[in-house]
Formats: C-alpha cells, structure tokens, sequence
C-alpha cells in the first residue's frame, strides 16, 4: 500500500499545485482586469466631466450673450424713449410760441406751400382766428380760403388743396425733421 499511497500523495501534491497555480494565475488575471475596469471607469468620468464642464460654460456663455442683448436693447429703448421726449419737448415749445410769432411761421409755411385756390385749416388750439390769417398778403394773392371747421390738431395748419392737400401741422414738422436730427441729438445726449 505504499506504493498506493505515495501515487495518491503524488497526485494530490501536484492536484494542489495545480489548484495553487490556476488560484494565482485566476487572482492575477481578476487582479489585472480589476485594474483595467478602474481605469477605464476614471477615464470615464474624466471624459463626462469634461463634457460636462464645457457644456455648462457654453450654457453661461449663452446665456451671458442673451443677457448682453437683452441690456443693450433695454438701453436702447431707454435712449429712445429720452430722444422722443426731446422731440415732444420740442413740439410743445413750438406750440407755445407768442401769437406774433404763431402768424410769422404760418405765413412762411403757406409762402412756401400753398398753391392757387386752397382751403386753409385751422388748429384747434385757437391762437389764430381767420382775420388773422385773411390779413396776410399771401392770401388774396393765392386766393386762399379758410375752412369754418377747426382741425382735430394743435399748431400750424392744414391746407386742402384741389390737386393734393398738405399736412402742416406743428406735429407734422416735427415728425418730418426727427430722421434729419435724430442722430446728432442721439450723438449729444449720449457721448459714450
């Protein structure tokens, strides 16, 4: 039995060296592939945090241009809006004008303006009456006329004429010269 026992002592003494051996190569392999996994998985999120950054910083810039545009329109509406008071401003003061120097400005405005046989309207305002406007030398000489209606305006004048009529409201005037100004009052009230 000796002989019996020391083949069985054999095999299981090379059994266990095999079994230690495939233990070491199977430890070594999860060893390798645990290495790996981590790796792989820190690049990962190395990767996905980038993204993620850069995303989030193009978000902010984005949302950083929205917010400039939005400042600058705002601005703008204000600027706007103060220029726009300039020119009321200036068509209160136009409608403000003595009476003397009401009938020097509609006297100009029908020189340059009306023609043969038009019907003059008058404003609402009542600075003029029609023996102001009927005094003046332009209006026998054009033979003009002066409508009993009053305009639904203040300032100035309307004239109707046969072959068009002619807006010459103070309001008109303004409106007419606030593309011929709006710039350079811009350019003043705002030196940026």
């Amino acid at each position: 039995m000796d002989g019996k026992e020391a083949i069985i002592n054999r095999i299981l003494s090379e059994g266990e060296t095999k079994a230690k051996a495939i233990i070491l190569e199977a430890k070594s392999l999860a060893s390798k592939q645990k290495a790996e996994a981590e790796n792989w998985a820190s690049n990962y999120i190395e990767v996905q945090t980038k993204l993620a950054n850069d995303e989030a910083s193009e978000n902010v810039k984005r949302r950083l241009t929205v917010a400039d545009l939005d400042v600058r329109k705002e601005i703008l509406k204000a600027k706007q809006e103060v220029v726009s008071e300039v020119f009321d401003k200036i068509y209160f003061s136009f409608c403000s004008i003595d009476k003397q120097e009401y009938l020097c400005v509609v006297e100009k405005l029908l020189v340059k303006n009306a023609d043969e046989g038009d019907r003059i309207v008058l404003s609402s305002d009542g600075v003029l009456n029609e023996n102001d406007v009927k005094a003046l030398k332009i209006f026998t000489e054009k033979n003009l006329s002066i409508d009993t209606t009053r305009g639904n305006f203040i300032g100035g004048l309307m004239l109707i004429g046969k072959v068009s009529d002619k807006d010459l409201t103070f309001k008109a005037i303004v409106d007419s010269k606030k593309d011929d100004f709006i710039g350079s009052i811009a350019q003043r009230l705002f030196k940026d």
